[in-house]
């Protein structure tokens, strides 16, 4: 795996976290468009191509910790369908 930078780091943290691409630059106080060329490179860095997969393989990879990522997914995989089970 490539390395990750600190500020990838905080990018992956605030995906998980589920915040938007707007929201990212927002909290951290930089453009979308460098929150999207984050995202970019760490799609490439990480060989996937979407932030819930992003969000897996950050946890697989001890990036982030697995509640983090369990609270993304059933947010993002399961709003409004009344599953709560999920296993990792």
């Amino acid at each position: 795996m490539h390395q990750i930078t600190k500020r990838e780091q905080q990018i992956i943290e605030l995906i998980v976290k589920g915040l938007s691409t707007a929201e990212i630059g927002r909290k951290l106080f930089i453009s979308e468009h460098t929150v999207f060329s984050h995202k970019q490179n760490l799609f490439k860095k990480l060989n996937v191509n979407n932030s819930v997969s992003l969000a897996m393989k950050s946890y697989i990879n001890s990036l982030v910790d697995k509640n983090e990522v369990v609270q993304y997914y059933t947010a993002t995989h399961y709003q409004g369908t009344g599953s709560k089970d999920m296993a990792i």
